[in-house]
């Protein structure tokens, strides 16, 4: 019996000294561009995203000296989702659809040639097309389709809509509630739609020159998937009962040998 003692302390004893290592994760497996120097500059690759057929977009043109409204449309959206650089919102009633022979129509100024333009080149057209009408002219343009998908080790998984021209993948993934300690943030699978047929991208966030990435930026109907570390498979939520039913088993089985 003493020696059954000793052997079930031992077992004890080796799972409560291996319980924390089940869930402990590295710091540099968490953090985003691990190691990078403060006040480093990264040069950006900026791909813009070309207009296709079907996008849709919320244009406002204001004339300053008349504080009137070009067409007389507002768009409404809430204001408690409103920040600086991005607005969250459904698809609002004054959005104007590039039609299937690539143009807007957009009040007193007519049809505008929207397919193969940036959003840039759009808004520049717009701006010169209004100068007939107003002198100095002041343009608000969004993309109200811009969509991405963000799915896997995140707090909120779901489809999430942008307005902004210029969103970034950092700005998927707090729209995400950001990414679980488990989230293998060297591996992210990112789906891109090309307009005639998927590609796939793996990134790794955690890498400074990730911003130098050209998937720096996300385009409209992206896809984020986020796989789990394989500590996941370990960590105390599944492996602990496994282990603590491994060890019963074993304690019983010495108790019954040993009588």
């Amino acid at each position: 019996m003493p020696v059954v003692k000793k052997i079930i302390t031992r077992l004890m004893f080796i799972v409560v000294i291996s319980c924390p290592f089940y869930s402990c994760i590295p710091t540099k497996k968490i953090t985003y561009l691990h190691d990078a120097e403060e006040g480093s500059n990264y040069s950006v690759q900026n791909i813009s995203y070309v207009i296709r057929p079907g996008d849709r977009f919320y244009i406002k043109v204001i004339d300053p000296l008349a504080n009137s409204v070009l067409g007389g449309l507002e768009m409404t959206s809430s204001s408690s989702q409103q920040t600086p650089n991005m607005i969250s919102q459904t698809m609002s009633v004054h959005d104007y659809i590039v039609r299937q022979d690539g143009k807007i129509d957009y009040p007193m100024i007519g049809e505008i040639e929207a397919v193969g333009k940036t959003i840039a080149e759009l808004h520049n057209e717009i701006y010169e097309k209004c100068k007939g009408y107003i002198n100095n002219p002041s343009v608000k343009i969004y993309m109200t389709n811009y969509n991405v998908t963000v799915l896997g080790e995140v707090n909120s998984p779901g489809l999430y809509q942008l307005i902004t021209n210029n969103p970034t993948i950092f700005d998927a993934i707090g729209l995400a509630k950001d990414l679980t300690d488990f989230a293998n943030r060297k591996e992210i699978k990112l789906i891109r739609n090309n307009g005639k047929d998927l590609s796939v991208h793996y990134i790794d966030v955690t890498a400074p020159d990730f911003i130098q990435s050209p998937f720096f930026y996300i385009q409209p109907n992206d896809v984020i998937h986020v796989a789990p570390l394989k500590v996941k498979k370990f960590s105390s939520d599944n492996a602990l009962p496994l282990v603590l039913s491994v060890v019963t088993t074993i304690i019983t089985i010495v108790s019954i040998t040993s009588r």
